[in-house]
């Protein structure tokens, strides 16, 4: 079972004291899949197309 985490929140203060490589980098919202993608494509036989 995978299990998902909230991102964890820095306060700002702790950020400007934190080196480059420790710093939060900014993540992408997860935009939402269009409908047509998350359904599975039917393909008809001819007859079925009618």
């Amino acid at each position: 079972k995978v299990r998902h985490f909230n991102s964890l929140q820095i306060p700002k203060e702790l950020q400007k004291a934190l080196p480059f490589k420790s710093k939060p980098k900014q993540m992408q919202a997860k935009g939402k899949t269009p409908r047509d993608l998350e359904r599975p494509a039917v393909i008809r036989e001819p007859h079925e197309k009618k």
